[in-house]
């Protein structure tokens, strides 16, 4: 089985649960659509590898976007709830190419302290937390990579490209590609 990460999800209770998850078909994440408002962010559309997307929350006016590039995935990601507490702030991240983004509520980075995520082998899979009209909740879905454990990859089709992407102990896997990560 693959080794998932804790999901650090940042916000507050309401709305319902949402998540969207590629692993089952073998997608990453591809592309990010955010919409701010003056005190929380309001909408995230997902897009994965696959071109499968879904939104969550309401879109507005202020819009921030993020396409990665084959291969690209987290090598640093930090949230941040709202002021109040009840819905998300913000989150930046930086990508193994050293590319940088960030989505912020409109009044500005929140005040509150911000929760840095360990990624993990940076690989991003999905989303999950809660929304309604906006975004309460939210964090990432990623693997971690096991200290010293030989893995093997599952190849997945990332637009026309193979890219790595879930990491099975090699006695699960029946694969050509091995990939050994040491965090």
């Amino acid at each position: 089985m693959p080794y998932v990460a804790p999901v650090t999800l940042v916000g507050g209770q309401g709305g319902g649960p949402c998540s969207f998850d590629g692993a089952q078909n073998g997608a990453v994440l591809k592309k990010l659509d955010v919409w701010a408002g003056p005190t929380q962010v309001r909408c995230i559309k997902v897009q994965m590898s696959d071109g499968n997307e879904r939104m969550f929350g309401r879109a507005g006016d202020n819009h921030y976007s993020f396409m990665f590039e084959d291969g690209e995935k987290f090598s640093s990601l930090t949230l941040w709830p709202n002021n109040a507490g009840n819905r998300l702030g913000g989150f930046k991240f930086t990508t193994s190419n050293n590319r940088n983004f960030e989505a912020f509520m409109t009044n500005g980075k929140p005040s509150v302290p911000a929760r840095e995520v360990d990624v993990g082998s940076g690989i991003c899979f999905g989303v999950q937390g809660r929304s309604g009209t906006e975004i309460d909740a939210f964090g990432f879905l990623h693997y971690f990579s096991k200290p010293n454990d030989k893995s093997q990859i599952l190849h997945v089709l990332m637009s026309h490209t193979l890219f790595g992407l879930m990491v099975y102990p090699a006695a699960w896997m029946h694969c050509k590609t091995s990939l050994r990560w040491d965090t």
